[in-house]
């Protein structure tokens, strides 16, 4: 039933946020509070229950903040957007944390900190809300298009040669975990340059995540929070190729049809 005085809260959450990209900006504002309030290890399941909570507590109230800068975005947003939006969800987790202070201080995260880890990920969340704003898509045009994809597709040559090399020397020098990772990566390699020759840059999203993505949590297992950024990044770019996939799908459809 349509509401008579506007859109609700609700529908606009829905209309402006993409799943996927909200998902992703989860994980990297986990990432964030993780870094900076257990330094070094992963709350364990386990072992410390408790910390979980502690670290769904800010989390939640840093999405809250951003689902409501969502719901009240424009397809035009000021340059001054994404700052904004990264202040509202970590002032929001602040105050959080301010009112458990009050009321319940053993649910406060522990040790919250500045770190490297915890700046990287404010960076790399204002990273993906500059790359992938809320709200309605801007079109592009199919020039724009073609040099895209042209560009991608030289590129991913290059990476290539570039992770092969890297495939083939973790297979031969390294133990077993390393090999599982460089044969991810030396099959991703192979992938990359079969793509390459037959020109599809939406199909590259199979190297991101059945390659990069595998090889990088194989190498990561067992580490400590900060070199996690390493799986974000890979999910922000995979994102792009993503974007530039549909872009180049809806190009070929128009100047085809």
């Amino acid at each position: 039933m349509q509401n008579a005085g506007g859109p609700t809260l609700f529908e606009k959450f829905r209309r402006n946020t993409d799943p996927r990209i909200f998902a992703l900006e989860a994980l990297v504002v986990v990432y964030s509070f993780a870094a900076a309030a257990f330094h070094s290890d992963w709350p364990s399941v386990f072992g410390d229950p408790a910390a979980l909570a502690r670290l769904a507590i800010p989390v939640s109230a840093a999405l809250f903040g951003l689902l409501l800068r969502n719901a009240y975005s424009d397809s035009e947003r000021p340059p001054h957007a994404t700052a904004v939006d990264v202040l509202v969800a970590f002032a929001l987790a602040f105050l959080s944390q301010a009112v458990l202070f009050a009321f319940k201080p053993a649910l406060m995260l522990p040790r919250w900190a500045p770190t490297q880890g915890g700046f990287l990920g404010l960076v790399l969340l204002a990273i993906s809300r500059s790359l992938f704003p809320p709200g309605k898509k801007d079109a592009v045009s199919q020039p724009d298009i073609e040099r895209t994809a042209r560009w991608i597709l030289g590129a991913y040559l290059a990476a290539s040669a570039l992770f092969g090399s890297i495939g083939l020397w973790l297979i031969f020098t390294g133990g077993p975990r390393t090999r599982v990772a460089g044969t991810f990566l030396a099959a991703g390699a192979i992938y990359l340059l079969y793509i390459h020759r037959s020109a599809a840059v939406r199909r590259a999203s199979y190297w991101y995540y059945g390659s990069l993505l595998p090889a990088a949590l194989v190498l990561l297992a067992g580490s400590s929070v900060y070199p996690h950024w390493i799986p974000l990044f890979i999910l922000i770019a995979a994102e792009l190729n993503h974007r530039a996939a549909a872009n180049e799908t809806t190009g070929f459809r128009r100047s085809h049809f």
